[in-house]
């Protein structure tokens, strides 16, 4: 094969794969909206999975009319769904945590807390001057 017909190769997969998002898309990014449940999320799903169609598209034999390459489309689109909520869960934000046990700890991880912000602040007073340091211990 010379450059020119692996060139023109490369120009007919990506032809499909453009007519392939054309006519698909809308339905993988609702069924990945569905999983979601968030608009954005379920758009950058469907890019990874035409993405990665494009990264290995002289491996696959793509018709734009085949019940398997919907079915090929819709797993894959399932799996990267799966993977961005795997990925997703590993990075929980401390303020979306519910329980705030969990973040800050029980109440006796709490206590001494309250204990080391304490003893901080009685080193800090004792460095003003004596008559401002009495004050603020009242």
């Amino acid at each position: 094969m010379d450059e020119e017909d692996r060139f023109s190769s490369d120009q007919a997969s990506d032809e499909i794969i453009s007519q392939l998002y054309v006519a698909y898309s809308g339905k993988l990014r609702r069924m990945a909206y569905h999983m979601l449940h968030d608009y954005h999320r379920a758009e950058d799903a469907v890019h990874t999975v035409f993405l990665a169609m494009l990264k290995n598209s002289d491996n696959l034999k793509l018709d734009t009319q085949s019940k398997a390459t919907l079915g090929y489309l819709c797993k894959a689109i399932r799996r990267t769904v799966y993977n961005l909520e795997r990925d997703n869960k590993k990075y929980v934000l401390a303020e979306e945590d519910e329980d705030p046990d969990k973040f800050l700890g029980s109440g006796y991880d709490a206590h001494i807390l309250e204990t080391l912000h304490a003893q901080e602040l009685l080193s800090v007073i004792d460095r003003l001057p004596p008559a401002f340091a009495e004050v603020m211990r009242l």
